[in-house]
């Protein structure tokens, strides 16, 4: 009997034991499958660093003064054969001219100044008909004039000797006696031939004086007109035009560098016409080149002129100083000088800016640190009690960012502390309050 009992007792330890191991089997599996499901979140903590605001860019030699290609405008570019960066050689070849629209450019030109000299010829064969047509009016109203005076005189000589006869007629009279009407009758005979002679007089003067004034008239200067010397300006113009034309003409329409350098612009393009402004820019060989690099607005406010800088130009790294910085589109562009002999246009270079930071006590990883709306925050886990013991979870905390770069962010944050575990990374997404696990703590 007793070793029944015992036996059963023993059954039911053993039962008690297997349920037991079941059900830590089953927390455990419970647990684990739990704790699959939950992010896996990497922490690190806040730290004490310098805030330096260096930046790497690159950029592009440019030449540091550029030489002009000209030419004349209106000429059809038919070929290019170099491109920019190629190295040219004073009287080496850039492009070349249509010669068939520079032909029928030339016979334009020739035909318009064949237009200007027969309209020179033309005013200068009205001027001389003009000259002639004067000089004839001229003549003409001299001889008027003399002829004039002639008849002018003649009649005054009339109307004298009629007054001088009318005097005697009175005189004869008076000696031999006459009567009172005879009296009055001689002496209104006087008074008429007196006023003939004045009007014969004034007639003769009022003639002759406008007989001369048109005399006067004939012997002024002609008006001076801008039209034959504009005709020969134009002329002169389109002369030297044609001396230009015709002299590409002979180079077989080869236009070519002035100088030795490397294209660093073409401003003109195959089928084009060419204008007033140049057709290329060449490097100019006797100036250093300079490095251009094109800065966001925040690269500006670490770096000023006269700054010193480290650049790289393919395996070469040489120390310069800032030497202009101008705002262009919002952005800005920085040039430094270059050695002589050192770097060619279009050649990719490297500048690097170094600037030692102030030292800030709580800095984390920009990818520690979230903006929403003008608001900045970190994640930070916390511990609590859960269903099946102690586990991780998430809380927020409002950071004031205090300075930044690429690599640290100063935070400003009363709650935080160097023990705080500040989420890094997570496998999954996750929001304040969730259930975490922790990776490691970088």
């Amino acid at each position: 009997m007793e070793w029944e009992m015992g036996n059963k007792k023993k059954k039911w330890m053993i039962g008690l034991a297997v349920f037991l191991l079941v059900m830590l089997a089953l927390t455990i599996i419970s647990r684990s499958v739990y704790a699959y499901y939950l992010p896996l979140v990497e922490t690190t903590t806040v730290q004490e660093k310098y805030i330096e605001h260096g930046f790497e860019e690159e950029g592009l030699v440019v030449a540091g003064n550029e030489i002009p290609v000209n030419t004349v405008s209106g000429l059809r570019i038919r070929q290019i054969p170099v491109q920019v960066g190629d190295r040219v050689e004073a009287g080496e070849l850039l492009c070349r001219i249509d010669l068939e629209d520079l032909d029928t450019i030339i016979s334009g030109k020739e035909s318009e100044i064949e237009k200007l000299d027969a309209q020179i010829a033309s005013i200068l064969q009205n001027e001389e008909l003009a000259k002639q047509k004067k000089e004839l009016e001229l003549t003409r109203a001299q001889e008027d004039y003399e002829l004039q005076a002639r008849i002018g005189d003649t009649k005054v000589g009339r109307a004298t000797e009629s007054y001088v006869q009318a005097k005697e007629m009175l005189e004869r009279a008076q000696e031999n006696g006459l009567s009172e009407e005879e009296q009055i009758a001689l002496e209104q005979s006087i008074q008429q031939s007196a006023y003939a002679e004045s009007d014969a007089m004034a007639q003769r003067d009022a003639d002759n004086k406008s007989l001369e004034r048109k005399m006067e008239d004939l012997t002024l200067p002609e008006e001076e007109t801008s039209t034959l010397e504009v005709c020969r300006m134009e002329k002169e113009a389109l002369r030297q035009d044609l001396n230009r034309y015709e002299d590409i003409r002979e180079k077989n329409g080869e236009i070519t560098a002035s100088e030795g350098g490397v294209v660093t612009r073409i401003l003109t393009e195959a089928g084009a016409r060419t204008g007033d402004t140049a057709i290329f820019l060449l490097a100019d060989e006797t100036e250093p080149c300079q490095l251009k690099v094109a800065l966001t607005r925040e690269q500006k406010k670490y770096i000023d002129l006269g700054d010193p800088v480290s650049v790289k130009l393919g395996n070469q790294e040489l120390e310069t100083k800032v030497e202009y910085v101008t705002e262009e589109n919002g952005s800005y562009v920085l040039y430094l000088p270059l050695p002589d002999d050192t770097g060619i246009p279009g050649q990719s270079g490297t500048v690097q800016v170094s600037g030692r930071g102030t030292r800030q006590s709580k800095c984390v990883s920009p990818l520690a640190v979230t903006t929403e709306q003008n608001n900045s925050f970190v994640y930070v886990v916390g511990e609590r009690e859960g269903i099946l013991g102690s586990e991780y979870y998430i809380r927020q905390v409002s950071v004031k960012i205090i300075d930044k770069n690429d690599s640290w962010v100063s935070i400003e944050a009363e709650s935080l502390d160097q023990s705080d575990k500040i989420v890094l990374s997570s496998t999954r997404e996750f929001k304040k309050g969730d259930t975490v696990r922790l990776l490691c703590e970088s």
